[in-house]
């Protein structure tokens, strides 16, 4: 029995021993490697999860492009903000465009929860312009989305966009401006035309009592 008993000791030091063993990998490890979104200068100024949709022109159809975070990202220096969306788990681009001063949210007939927006679209590397929709579970998250997009909206161009923006408003006060000051030319013409025949109707009026009294009807 002592044998046995020195033996499974024997045994037992032994797998402790090969337990304790290090064991170098045959290939090397590669370093960890931190993937950058691009989102480094960025802040978030909105993030809620979405169902992306596109419209297909050809078949006139929505077609469900897929599910994600979508955010509104703010650049720090520059201050211009994009939309950006990736697909759950993969985190695969799905949506990835600038927001700009000529893009409107329009309400997704098909659903109440649904925003649709049209956008040069990198989320494919091509920046063909296309048809979004997103859609929200609850109807606070697709206003509180609205109410982020159109802030976007107007704070996300930069100098020289704000610049050709407000050339263009100046452009079209002009535009109104010449076409008052041409109404109101009209108008003060209407008004002299109408004030010359007034006198000249006062004007015969008065010469015709003058005769009436001169020349009495009943002589």
């Amino acid at each position: 029995t002592s044998v046995e008993a020195s033996g499974s000791d024997h045994e037992e030091k032994t797998c402790k021993h090969e337990d304790e063993e290090d064991y170098e990998p045959v290939i090397p490890l590669p370093d960890l490697v931190e993937i950058s979104t691009g989102e480094d200068n960025e802040q978030v100024v909105f993030s809620h999860k979405a169902k992306l949709y596109r419209y297909d022109k050809e078949s006139q159809q929505w077609k469900e492009r897929d599910i994600g975070e979508l955010k509104i990202l703010q650049n720090d220096e520059s201050r211009r903000a994009r939309l950006v969306m990736r697909r759950e788990q993969v985190l695969k681009l799905c949506a990835n465009h600038w927001i700009t001063p000529n893009m409107k949210l329009e309400p997704m007939k098909a659903s109440e929860k649904a925003w649709t927006w049209s956008a040069p679209d990198f989320a494919d590397g091509d920046g063909s312009v296309q048809t979004l929709a997103a859609r929200f579970k609850l109807q606070e998250t697709a206003d509180a989305f609205k109410k982020c997009f159109e802030e976007a909206v107007a704070t996300s161009f930069t100098g020289a966009e704000r610049g050709e923006h407000m050339s263009i408003e100046l452009e079209d006060l002009s535009a109104e401006l010449r076409d008052m000051s041409t109404k109101l030319r009209d108008l003060r013409d209407e008004l002299q035309d109408l004030s010359d025949e007034l006198r000249d109707m006062g004007s015969s009026e008065l010469s015709k009592l003058k005769f009436e009294k001169l020349f009495p009807s009943n002589l």
